[in-house]
């Protein structure tokens, strides 16, 4: 697990090392000093022509303490960005430091942007308000088109640290150094775009000092499931998957195959419409209709009691009946560990309250619609809203994106290391077969952590194929289960 904080913890995280543990801030910049200096030379040349865009806040007095570090091995100039007037305290001392030192500043519209190699953005940092002022954007903009390496300290000017909305324009960073912990605006929205690689450095402040104030936790070491000699496949779960129908039979396909490839002991399809391409070891159930009806076949009863995991969405369809389908399993089955995706989704009310043993997997536009709001006010205040609705409705939440947010109302994990080219038709499907298999092996009894782990391993699978291609579809995902080890 590595902590990821949000902007309010790392300023409460500042004020207790400064305030309580009485480490001065000025050793604290110059700390973030030495360890970016550090960072830098190991990867650009010594001698190149470094310049560094220092805004008047703590951000730009990381910057400047950092022009005294660099000054010796490569040839630095630096600007600075903004009223001088307003410089902070730490940011003046490190200024003035400078300024007795001889490194003069070279004033923003004398500088020749082409000549250097590398250009350090060191602005705003976690402070950064958008929109941004025209003349800062102007910077930007002219700096984004260079051919050099961009590097920002802590978030690139224009990322909102704590939602990863950016401005228009934001800085491009090829590297990101951040201090203590990831900021959640690097991981949401369009931070990947602009982060480039991340580094978090620690400063020198314990790793358990840091954890306790962030709350937050990056998901990023599979776990696989570990099998038996002595065991057999009732051991490994039993998965019933309500899914598909005549418009979308491969839905229901893509999630079987995925639950099986994935580690299920045995896979039950409920549908109305088998697709051909359904691995054989499936058992398949056709009905003629998802409705009550069908649902309280005895044979179909017998299944759902005898299962562990039960997934209902993929390629189901939108109906009344549906509707009315889905609340009855929900009902006679508390027990059983659910997970809902797609078109089940539409089925549950928002106002309404279920148990911890379900969970759905919505992509932002589904979950925009159980929360009747639009995507842009979801984007604003995503982590909170995952929170709070996983807490309200009594359920656990995986919302699918390049960085997932999975939460059960208490914590909150992020999986952060999708890739864009899980954006395609049939890829949720997937991830859905995958949880209905690993819901059923509980990580230390934390189903949350189950889910993570699921979500990785979806990621993983994705990116073994694209190890050797440049593009990928629903099914390939499932090809790269079948080569993970």
């Amino acid at each position: 697990m590595i902590p990821i904080i949000t902007p309010k913890e790392m300023y409460l995280l500042d004020d207790y090392l400064i305030n309580y543990v009485k480490i001065d801030s000025k050793l604290l910049m110059e700390n973030a000093a030495v360890y970016i200096y550090n960072k830098i030379v190991e990867f650009i040349p010594l001698n190149s022509n470094i310049l560094v865009l220092c805004g008047t806040g703590n951000n730009g007095g990381d910057g400047l303490a950092l022009i005294r570090h660099l000054k010796n091995d490569y040839n630095i100039e630096f600007a600075i960005i903004g009223d001088k007037n307003r410089q902070s305290i730490d940011n003046k001392y490190n200024y003035d430091v400078l300024q007795a030192l001889q490194i003069i500043e070279t004033k923003e519209d004398e500088i020749n942007y082409e000549k250097y190699d590398c250009i350090i953005d060191s602005i705003y940092g976690i402070g950064g308000k958008t929109p941004l002022n025209s003349d800062i954007e102007k910077i930007i903009t002219k700096v984004n088109r260079l051919q050099c390496i961009r590097i920002a300290i802590d978030v690139p000017t224009g990322l909102n640290s704590e939602t990863g909305i950016a401005n228009n324009p934001t800085f491009n960073a090829d590297y990101t150094f951040t201090m203590y912990a990831v900021k959640t605006g690097l991981l949401l929205n369009d931070g990947k775009d602009f982060t480039g690689k991340i580094e978090c450095l620690s400063l020198g402040v314990p790793k358990d000092l840091i954890n306790s104030f962030a709350k937050i936790n990056k998901f990023d070491e599979y776990k696989p499931l570990i099998r038996k000699h002595n065991s057999s496949k009732f051991d490994y779960g039993k998965c019933a998957i309500i899914a598909g129908s005549t418009n979308m039979p491969g839905a229901a396909a893509l999630a079987c195959n995925a639950a099986i490839s994935s580690g299920a002991g045995l896979v039950y399809l409920i549908t109305t419409k088998v697709h051909p391409s359904i691995n054989p070891e499936v058992i398949c159930f056709n009905i003629d209709d998802y409705d009550l009806d069908s649902i309280l076949d005895p044979e179909i009863q017998s299944i759902l009691t005898n299962v562990d995991s039960i997934i209902i969405g993929p390629g189901l369809g939108n109906s009344n009946n549906i509707n009315l389908m889905v609340k009855h399993i929900l009902n006679s089955f508390p027990s059983k560990k659910f997970i809902i995706d797609a078109d089940g989704i539409r089925t549950l009310d928002y106002n309404s309250v279920y148990n911890k043993n379900i969970t759905i997997t919505p992509h932002l536009g589904e979950f925009a619609r159980l929360l009747d709001k639009n995507r842009y006010e979801i984007s604003k205040n995503i982590i909170e809203l995952v929170k709070h609705t996983s807490e309200k409705m009594n359920i656990n939440i995986l919302l699918k994106g390049t960085t997932s947010i999975i939460s059960n109302g208490e914590d909150v994990y992020l999986v952060s290391d999708g890739v864009p080219e899980l954006a395609t038709a049939g890829s949720g499907d997937v991830l859905s077969g995958i949880l209905g298999a690993h819901i059923n092996h509980n990580i230390k009894n934390n189903s949350l952590e189950s889910i993570a782990n699921a979500t990785l391993l979806h990621i993983l699978a994705a990116k073994k194929i694209l190890d050797t291609s440049n593009s990928i579809i629903a099914s390939d995902i499932i090809k790269g289960l079948k080569c993970l080890k």
